[in-house]
């Protein structure tokens, strides 16, 4: 269980190191997401926990975006691995009906946000992040992130 849309998944988060295609962060999207093979095995393809390659795979869901959906804005993702994606879900469940605003407050290991072309922000071992809910209670937007002093800006 995870109360998260699939939409917030799909822009919002990608996993790190190996995976399969049974794993938990597929059959989240599997819920109520009917995705071509082309772009499951886009979504699957491993992603190494180092600076270079997150930033460059953000950089690829940046322009998707911008391609296909028009996208304008600034565009975050959050790299985890299995546990941490486990320790996310966990965190929503408690939420109730009712659009609101929540700080989840667990060690993400990246989350990129890319302003444009060339200008970006990479956080390391992020303390967290801030998101909102839809009247279901789900967790559908990125707001932004959380960092203490464990956490490393560039």
């Amino acid at each position: 269980m995870c109360n998260c849309t699939s939409d917030f998944l799909v822009k919002h988060i990608r996993m790190l190191g190996p995976r399969q295609p049974d794993d938990h962060y597929n059959q989240l999207l599997a819920r109520d997401l009917d995705i071509p093979l082309q772009a499951r095995l886009i979504l699957n393809e491993q992603i190494d926990n180092n600076l270079e390659s997150v930033k460059h795979r953000a950089g690829i869901i940046l322009q998707a975006r911008v391609e296909e959906m028009e996208h304008k804005d600034p565009n975050t993702v959050m790299f985890m691995d299995p546990d941490t994606l486990e320790q996310f879900c966990k965190s929503l469940v408690p939420l109730r009906r009712g659009e609101r605003y929540l700080d989840c407050k667990i060690r993400i290991p990246w989350i990129v946000t890319w302003t444009g072309t060339s200008h970006y922000e990479v956080i390391e071992n992020a303390a967290g992040v801030n998101v909102a809910t839809d009247n279901a209670g789900n967790c559908y937007h990125y707001n932004r992130p959380l960092t203490d002093a464990q956490s490393i800006t560039g």
